[in-house]
């Protein structure tokens, strides 16, 4: 709605975007809620592995949808980028941010070092020491802050600066605040696996493929710690570089047979100035 003094309109269709205004201040308040009443339930909680899969659902997803309530289903939806895509498209993403995770972790290792005391917290918060701490820990730590981290950034925050800002000025501020959120010493390695992410949301028009991949990369993490005899996080490893460069190589390729499997069609539910198709003369 350019040049609109409104936040958001009941009547707004699925192709229109959010005014700037409402997606710049409510971004900033649901992430400070969303830290916030993190903070509160680790404090609170019992097992603090349980506050990591509350967070994202109750403090993040639930104030959006309700800051959303004033639009019809469909314009929630389009807003969120929840449309559908196929399974082979997200099988590829996911496959991708796999294959890219050695080269983006040797990258990041040599420019931010973790602090020994978030390595000793994370190992010490996922570790797994039987099957109630399996379920606990994939979906405290894997699939919840992933459908609702993505959900947030490339759904709505990255869906809204692209409308207004652009297609890649989107992705790269989206990604930039998904690292800083994420910490200083993981901003680097966040931010370039955000921007993975935010180009498969933008080019497939829908969050589920970044949703699959970060859960999958969540999942990896959790292994590598568990797997790990000195209990190091998976950012303080250093593969062989020919580890490195193969995982560039297929990642890659994973990303072209994405962006194919997507095909050239735009995803008009996606678009902020949607231009109807030619009709075909009698």
């Amino acid at each position: 709605m350019p040049g609109s003094t409104r936040w958001y309109a009941a009547t707004m269709s699925p192709e229109e975007t959010p005014s700037l205004r409402f997606v710049i201040l409510t971004s900033a308040a649901l992430l400070v809620a969303y830290h916030l009443g993190a903070l509160f339930a680790f404090g609170t909680l019992d097992d603090p592995r349980v506050a990591l899969f509350l967070a994202g659902p109750v403090f993040l997803l639930v104030p959006l949808v309700a800051a959303l309530g004033g639009a019809d289903r469909p314009s929630r939806r389009a807003a969120l980028r929840l449309g559908p895509v196929p399974l082979r498209a997200n099988l590829l993403g996911t496959a991708a941010m796999i294959a890219w995770l050695p080269a983006i972790l040797a990258v990041t290792a040599h420019l931010v070092p973790v602090s020994d005391s978030l390595e000793e917290f994370f190992a010490d918060l996922l570790r797994i020491e039987s099957g109630a701490d399996l379920g606990i820990v994939v979906a405290g730590a894997a699939i919840a802050p992933a459908v609702s981290e993505e959900i947030f950034f490339r759904g709505f925050l990255q869906r809204g600066l692209e409308g207004h800002l652009g297609r890649w000025r989107g992705i790269l501020l989206t990604a930039a605040v998904f690292g800083v959120v994420h910490g200083p010493s993981r901003a680097p390695a966040v931010t370039l696996f955000g921007v993975l992410l935010g180009w498969m949301a933008s080019r497939s028009g829908s969050v589920w493929p970044s949703v699959t991949a970060h859960a999958a990369i969540n999942v990896v993490a959790v292994a590598m710690i568990n797997a790990a005899p000195n209990e190091s996080l998976p950012e303080t490893s250093h593969p062989p570089w020919a580890i490195v460069a193969a995982g560039a190589v297929a990642g890659g390729a994973f990303l072209f047979a994405f962006a194919r499997s997507i095909g050239a069609s735009v995803n008009l539910s996606d678009r902020s100035d949607p231009t109807p198709p030619p009709v075909a003369p009698p």
